[in-house]
């Protein structure tokens, strides 16, 4: 059969194509789905490849599946996916079907179920839909599906299911289910199921009732999303660090090494350095862009920035007029050359006017905001750029998400790389505005919460609210550019601790040091720590601990931190309070003994 789609109130019922791959890879990242569902776990891109490029249209060419994208009639936001699967009874199929997190509880399904039962039942020629309930299944309610050549049910061993159905002129199965409804009564004469979608009710959402949590509750669960709390997932490595955190900062200063090496390091320990630059650098697995500031991504949320390169090619970022063709020049000498410097597109600086850049400087960076251009990796801190179209993949190679659909993966990501946030933590992880956030944030899926001393209204990620929070602290330094500490008024209010980067501070009116690093143990803010290297000495200019119970745990963390960059002895200039000196001193004695002997 050639693939049909059907609309209803709200809905429209189209095929999968290809332009679904990385809405369909999004959506089945929910540990729900792929729990009520056959679909593989983890769940990857070229998983999501597969079924939408292959496996879906398969399913209409033979006969065998019929399968829809829910999406709605007026943004084209995917919600869902269902499918009518043939049977090997003549004239019976089975119904399946799965719904996006933040879409749940609208009514959407019900809505899809009633309007393609329909279509089964006047064209098809079906005379009964079937559909599964197993208990448990409270995301998916009576049907969950699948992929391979249409939508199965997952019944495996020690699971409780039964099989209900919609026989034209018999009354469905009306006993309860968990989760969306399924169609309830059949047309008059018995000529089959025939409720048209003008009249199918209007689901208004309900908001989840508020959780309280106590301020260590909430300061517990921040820790764990960012990683430094539980034991760390060794085997994911430094990629699976970024896909946690979502975004890793990028910045020019190093002193022990640069900032998007410390994030790594303080989740994973003594992590290689090369392997950190391996696992940024190369695999074509991240790009870099502008999110909290400059930053790498994994290259999977290439789509989600769609809405901000819109606006750069709107409103450009610098309105420095270019030579004429100077940017079609640059595009043209990446296409026939390959990946290059800005060096080796003409010089980085000669004279230009926008911080001394040359013109093919301000033209590579203008194509890397618009999107045509990205950062495939960094050469002795140099960019090296390259085509999007050789650099991204094919799949996720595109700006066809809307405005609202961009912001409403960020919040969601942000949300789950935070654990619990207000408006404007959530909102300033990837830099949107209030507004923005507002918008999106009742589609997100985060759940409102009320944390114990915190004014303003906050979220969390569901998932972070479902697991007791427990295992172990990491204790370690920090980069002033971790995504733990990013936003100061954030800080304060969860570590009642005061940072702030002072490496632009007149050296006179520093306080703590040009790159104090904040020491995190036990779940707290102890104190900071202004380091520098003198050969294979690691020397802490200032050293500052919040107290004596701190000084065990920063003499811990100096000692890896040198061991990390290749030091084998430690120096302190200056403590305070002076009366921690020595005692620091013989901390770090006693921890370099232990770990050089």
């Amino acid at each position: 059969m050639e693939p049909i789609t059907l609309t209803t109130e709200r809905l429209v019922l189209r095929p999968f194509g290809p332009q679904d791959t990385h809405r369909v890879h999004a959506a089945c990242q929910d540990p729900d789905i792929q729990r009520w569902t056959v679909i593989p776990s983890p769940y990857r891109l070229t998983d999501a490849e597969l079924f939408t490029t292959k496996l879906a249209p398969a399913g209409w060419q033979d006969d065998s599946a019929y399968g829809f994208a829910l999406t709605l009639r007026e943004t084209g936001t995917l919600v869902g996916a269902l499918g009518i699967d043939r049977r090997s009874r003549p004239g019976t199929y089975e119904v399946g079907y799965w719904s996006t997190k933040e879409h749940r509880g609208n009514g959407y399904v019900t809505e899809a179920v009633l309007g393609s039962a329909r279509w089964a039942f006047a064209s098809l020629g079906a005379d009964r839909l079937e559909w599964r309930a197993e208990i448990g299944n409270l995301a998916h309610g009576p049907s969950p599906c699948g992929q391979g050549s249409g939508w199965r049910a997952n019944s495996g061993p020690g699971c409780s299911t039964r099989a209900c159905g919609v026989t034209p002129g018999r009354r469905p199965c009306s006993r309860p289910t968990s989760g969306s409804r399924v169609p309830t009564r059949t047309s008059p004469g018995g000529a089959g199921l025939s409720v048209a979608a003008s009249r199918v009710r209007r689901m208004t959402p309900v908001p989840p009732p508020a959780v309280e949590l106590s301020a260590d509750q909430a300061r517990r669960i921040a820790l764990r999303a960012q990683g430094f709390l539980g034991a760390p997932d060794r085997r994911a490595g430094v990629p699976g660090v970024l896909r946690h955190l979502g975004a890793v900062q990028l910045d020019t200063i190093s002193v022990l090494a640069r900032s998007h090496e410390l994030i790594p390091y303080a989740r994973l320990g003594s992590v290689g350095r090369r392997t950190v630059e391996e696992a940024y650098w190369s695999g074509g697995r991240t790009f870099e862009y502008w999110s909290h500031a400059a930053c790498i991504l994994p290259v999977e949320e290439w789509p989600h920035f769609a809405f901000r390169r819109r606006a750069y090619r709107a409103r450009p970022h610098w309105h420095h007029d270019l030579p004429d063709g100077v940017y079609d020049t640059v595009i043209k000498q990446l296409r026939d050359e390959g990946p290059l410097t800005a060096t080796e597109l003409g010089g980085a600086k000669n004279g230009g006017e926008w911080w001394d850049w040359s013109a093919s400087k301000v033209a590579v960076e203008r194509a890397l905001m618009y999107g045509e251009v990205v950062c495939t990796e960094r050469r002795g801190w140099k960019r090296v750029y390259d085509l999007a179209e050789r650099a991204i993949p094919d799949a996720l190679l595109h700006d066809e998400l809307s405005d609202a659909e961009c912001r409403r993966r960020l919040v969601a990501l942000a949300g789950r790389s935070l654990g619990v946030g207000t408006r404007g933590d959530i909102a300033d992880y990837h830099r949107l505005k209030g507004e923005e956030f507002d918008a999106v944030v009742a589609d997100s899926g985060l759940v409102p919460v009320v944390v114990e001393g915190w004014a303003k209204p906050a979220w969390a990620d569901p998932e972070a609210l479902a697991k007791e929070v427990r295992g172990r602290h990491r204790t370690t330094l920090l980069s002033p550019f971790d995504s733990l500490i990013w936003e100061r008024a954030r800080t304060e209010r969860i570590f009642g601790f005061t940072h702030r980067l002072e490496a632009y501070v007149p050296k006179q009116k520093r306080i703590h040091g040009y790159f104090a690093m904040p020491l995190l143990a036990g779940g707290k803010l102890q104190g900071r720590v202004d380091p520098a290297r003198e050969g294979t000495t690691l020397v802490a200019k200032q050293a500052s601990p919040a107290g004596p119970k701190a000084v065990a745990p920063m003499a811990e963390a100096l000692v890896e931190a040198a061991a990390w960059v290749g030091c084998t002895d430690i120096r302190v200039d200056r403590v305070d309070p002076p009366e921690l000196r020595e005692p620091l001193r013989t901390e770090i004695g006693h921890a370099l003994q232990r770990a050089f002997r």
